[in-house]
């Protein structure tokens, strides 16, 4: 097995495996912020005496415990580029790596930076959140560079003037 410099793609045999950035620690820190305001309205819930509050807030803290670890586990899950050409991502086949153009990113209307395969026939191929998602663009470049290194496809930053700020 060879790993690359940074450690975050790795080529085991017959296969090379891509690793998400930051391994979704942006979701886990939501989670946590969204489970501390549901913990704090579970203590106001029963310092007020309001039970209706309190079954809400322990219900939404049971559903952000769940939601916690369903992300805490596919953190590590990685892209998968098959030695035949399949682009994977689990049981999901996303695309094949003959189909890649190039590896799209830019800044959506909300300031968070998107990426995405731009395929020969122009269609989006959508990767999963943890690959596609990032809050800078220098995040959203570096995960672009190293894709296409492993795609040995161009990268293209679309972020025109008029979406930023």
């Amino acid at each position: 097995m060879t790993t690359d410099e940074d450690s975050h793609t790795r080529s085991p045999g017959a296969a090379t495996e891509v690793y998400p950035p930051g391994a979704g620690a942006w979701l886990l820190k939501g989670l946590a912020v969204i489970a501390a305001i549901l913990l704090f309205l579970m203590v106001a819930s029963i310092y007020l005496g309001e039970h209706e509050g309190l079954v809400a807030a322990g219900l939404g803290l049971v559903v952000y415990a769940v939601g916690g670890v369903w992300a805490w586990r596919r953190r590590k899950r990685p892209l998968v580029i098959e030695k035949s050409g399949a682009i994977r991502y689990g049981e999901r086949r996303i695309c094949e790596v003959h189909e890649v153009r190039r590896v799209v990113y830019r800044r959506n209307l909300e300031g968070v930076f998107e990426l995405w395969l731009e395929l020969a026939d122009e269609r989006a191929a959508n990767l999963p959140v943890v690959f596609s998602v990032f809050c800078s663009e220098g995040a959203a470049e570096a995960f672009a560079q190293r894709l296409s290194k492993v795609l040995n496809a161009p990268v293209s930053n679309q972020s025109g003037a008029s979406n930023c700020d």
